[in-house]
């Protein structure tokens, strides 16, 4: 599954957008989430910005999660 980092001050409209389209997985604290392929092409032609995570930067803020958990 994609994973993609929404920006805070359009992940509102940027939810509201893909829930319509399927089910959403936040998967961090930093607006982090897990969608679907089709949730993916369809932001790709929206006006959203968004990053695509990839797989160690994933890793680093699951750490960082862990880490204020503990604190």
């Amino acid at each position: 599954m994609p994973t993609i980092k929404i920006p805070k001050d359009q992940w509102e409209s940027a939810w509201k957008f893909l829930t319509t389209i399927g089910p959403v997985t936040r998967i961090s604290t930093d607006y982090i989430y897990e969608i679907s392929a089709q949730q993916l092409e369809a932001l790709c032609t929206t006006g959203f910005q968004f990053e695509i995570m990839k797989n160690e930067s994933l890793k680093t803020q699951k750490e960082n999660a862990e880490y204020r958990q503990a604190v």
